[in-house]
């Protein structure tokens, strides 16, 4: 135990971000409480204004005498606070910094913050730390219903989160595509897993784009688990995740709520593009994208657009991400990717210009080079400019 009085300082999880992201920050900073002797805490604020969040408030969530012990209020004085970021910590830095006098404690929201730590000792489990949550009694009761439901074989989840990355301000920030499977993949995936004797389970946000898949894959949506019965969102999140949590393996990008209900079962999470060699995942966007294209919503469409051309720019010429962005003029295809286009100015296809503006530095792999080749076109996206492969 540190020689100071640790129980005074806290380790807190304050993210304001939707479900999963909070739960993880929780994970991660009563991992670290938990192991290293300090108090853990946590802000809740709910968010109730947000077209792609919605978080309940504490005592929705939470019961009664968790909130008692850990929750700081909706929000938290940052002063005579440290931020534990990403650089490497240890017991005996935290624990000195511990000592300073009007000293509080840390934050700790950063999702990958145990790969810093370093040295011992060996900290709790995070599926451990997350079993110790007290929820509430409705959401225990959403969990356990979902323990409850019989599968119908072997079944592995594939999670497609869409929100404010596909549909909202996120889709312009290339940073974050790496969040979301496309749903254009779905297909490939399905079949895919159906090879090796899974059914697939499809969780996701747009209904419409689920049905459909479902219909065109024979994957089961949480809907035919039980998960309509909670008209509640909030509920339903918490069966869907405890649905995850069964599976034999998670199938997401990199989704935060994925990772918990990969944490809440001790299951495998991986990238679905993990089961395809090379390029091919992006070869098998575009070839459904040139059969189905009009059955997605557009800017579905427009994200396997991203996706695949994201995963193949290293690979082609200006003229192949020409092709991508303007496909056969004279097709079905070019007419609905002109539509499509139209639909989505100054978005996700600006990044054609990314392709032409590496190519001039053809042979250099200098990553300051990519940074501001993607930067840029950031910028283009960021003020509108029109939709032009030159």
């Amino acid at each position: 135990m540190a020689l100071h009085d640790s129980q005074s300082k806290l380790i807190a999880a304050t993210r304001e971000d939707g479900l999963g992201g909070r739960l993880l920050a929780m994970v991660n900073a009563k991992a670290f409480a938990d192991s290293l002797g300090y108090r853990f805490g946590f802000a809740w604020k709910p968010i109730h204004d947000d077209k792609f969040h919605s978080v309940e408030k504490v005592d929705k969530i939470f019961s009664a005498d968790f909130i008692e012990k850990h929750w700081l209020g909706e929000t938290v004085e940052p002063l005579g606070f440290d931020v534990l970021g990403e650089v490497a910590f240890s017991r005996a830095s935290l624990d000195a910094a511990a000592a300073r006098r009007r000293f509080r404690g840390w934050i700790c929201n950063e999702f990958e913050i145990l790969d810093h730590f370093r040295g011992g000792p060996q900290l709790v489990q995070r599926s451990e730390t997350l079993r110790g949550f007290g929820f509430s009694k409705t959401v225990n009761q959403a969990l356990d219903a979902a323990d409850k439901c019989p599968f119908p074989g072997p079944i592995a989840a594939l999670h497609l989160r869409s929100g404010d990355i596909v549909r909202g301000k996120y889709r312009f920030m290339l940073h974050f595509s790496d969040k979301v499977v496309a749903s254009t993949l779905v297909k490939a995936v399905a079949s895919e897993l159906s090879s090796k004797g899974l059914t697939t389970l499809l969780i996701g946000q747009d209904r419409e784009t689920l049905e459909y898949l479902r219909s065109e894959t024979g994957a089961l949506l949480g809907d035919d688990l039980g998960s309509a019965e909670f008209a509640d969102e909030t509920l339903k999140a918490f069966f869907e995740m405890r649905l995850m949590a069964r599976c034999q393996k998670i199938y997401a990008g990199g989704s935060v709520y994925a990772s918990v209900a990969s944490m809440m079962g001790d299951v495998g999470l991986v990238h679905p593009k993990t089961l395809f060699d090379g390029s091919r995942a992006a070869e098998m966007i575009l070839a459904e994208l040139s059969r189905h294209q009009g059955d997605y919503h557009p800017l579905e469409a427009a994200f396997g657009y991203q996706t695949a051309f994201l995963d193949l720019e290293d690979q082609i010429n200006p003229a192949r991400a020409r092709d991508i962005r303007h496909p056969g003029k004279g097709s079905r295809a070019g007419s609905a990717q002109r539509r499509l286009s139209a639909q989505n100015r100054g978005g996700l296809f600006s990044r054609t210009r990314l392709s032409v503006r590496r190519s001039r530095f053809e042979g250099a792999h200098d990553r300051t080079v990519r940074s501001l080749s993607r930067n840029a076109v950031a910028r283009d996206w960021r003020a509108g400019l029109p939709n032009m492969a030159r």
